[in-house]
Order: C-alpha cells, then structure tokens, then sequence
C-alpha cells in the first residue's frame, strides 16, 4: 500500500507550454509552483500521488517525500 502522505513533484515543459497557453486564452499568466531542495528552488509543474498519474510523458521528478515536510509554494494559476 502507498503512504498517504507520499508525494512526486514533477516538471514537465510540455505541461508548462499547455498551462501558459491556457492561462494567455483566459487572459491571465501562469507561473510553475517552487520546491526547496537543499536549500535551492526548483521549478515544478505538477503534485501526483504516484508517477502513473503523471499525464505527461517528459515529465521529470524533482523531488518526491512526505508532503507535509516539504517546502514547497503551489503553481500559480
């Protein structure tokens, strides 16, 4: 059984391209959610519970552990 509490943080350029494009159609911007690793931010795009959730295929993980322990601020939409 998965943990409960287990999250992947990914990125995805694919995902941040069709994000923007969404955002720009509705007149607003979109800005990819940050995570601090070791001290250094890093980009993500989306949170899935496990990577067969992921809808997108250049997906990377930029970091994965205990949502609740990690610092982390949300995409903006």
């Amino acid at each position: 059984m998965a943990d409960l509490f287990n999250r992947y943080f990914v990125y995805s350029p694919e995902q941040k391209k069709d994000k923007m494009a969404i955002a720009k159609r509705a007149g607003n911007t979109y800005a990819p959610g940050s995570v601090i690793i070791k001290g250094r931010q890093k980009q993500f795009t989306d949170i899935v519970n496990d990577m067969s959730n992921c809808k997108y295929g250049d997906a990377t993980v930029v970091c994965q552990g205990d949502i609740r322990r990690i610092e982390y601020t949300p995409p903006k939409q």
